[in-house]
């Protein structure tokens, strides 16, 4: 393997590091658009771009390898294949797979929620593309970036109550793209990433709903007032 494959990961715990601490906002919003697109430009010149409609869905790993997946345009949801559990949204342009952090082949489904324009390719067909093409710079930004979501997944979720995971889970909707929520229930879209019981969501945005601090119609999420601290 590449050394600065390995240094890459070293680069990413700064990151996250930085990232946690001086900035408020979401990790999301300080996606790596620039180096993803050059990834992409490049890959498009060598392989054919395929095309799928909403639903679609795709493995992580294939005949035992695992893949890396190129999204082009439109949005997936990514989900855990043990118990369907939502880990990630991804929009266009996006990328995801290509880091081998993870020392066990951790299996999940990704499946388009528009149509899409996508391409898979094998980790290790790709890891020599990305030598062949000096792209280790732009895969650095994206591994720092795909390593600064999960630390905030792990802040966002771990230790915390009920009540403030769904604050967390409320934050995320809001910075989704329109077509996330204007289709997608508030209490679906909690429910599908983090197990909680739907009873339980329901009583806690209904009451934020009633004071104010939230405004929700027909299900969908309209506006986030402010939420208070404790329920």
């Amino acid at each position: 393997m590449h050394i600065f494959y390995w240094v890459t990961i070293l680069l990413s715990r700064i990151l996250i590091r930085d990232i946690m601490m001086k900035t408020p906002i979401p990790v999301s919003n300080l996606k790596p658009t620039e180096y993803i697109q050059d990834i992409l430009n490049i890959l498009e010149i060598h392989y054919p771009v395929k095309n799928a409609p909403a639903k679609t869905r795709f493995k992580a790993i294939k005949n035992g390898k695992p893949m890396c997946f190129f999204l082009f345009s439109g949005s997936c949801v990514v989900s855990r294949a043990e118990d369907t559990l939502v880990i990630s949204t991804l929009n266009a342009p996006n990328i995801i797979g290509i880091n081998e952090i993870i020392p066990f082949k951790l299996d999940f489904i990704i499946e388009a929620s528009t149509d899409i324009k996508y391409l898979q390719v094998p980790l290790d067909e790709f890891l020599t593309f990305t030598e062949a093409n000096l792209l280790w710079k732009s895969v650095s930004f994206v591994l720092m970036y795909v390593s600064s979501r999960l630390y905030e997944n792990l802040r966002n979720y771990t230790g915390l109550s009920t009540y403030k995971i769904i604050c967390n889970q409320l934050y995320a909707l809001n910075n989704e793209s329109f077509d996330v929520r204007a289709t997608t229930p508030a209490v679906v879209y909690i429910q599908r990433r983090t197990f909680l019981f739907r009873s339980g969501i329901m009583k806690i945005l209904s009451d934020l709903n009633a004071g104010g601090y939230i405004s929700i119609n027909k299900g969908l999420l309209i506006k986030i007032n402010m939420l208070p601290e404790k329920y």
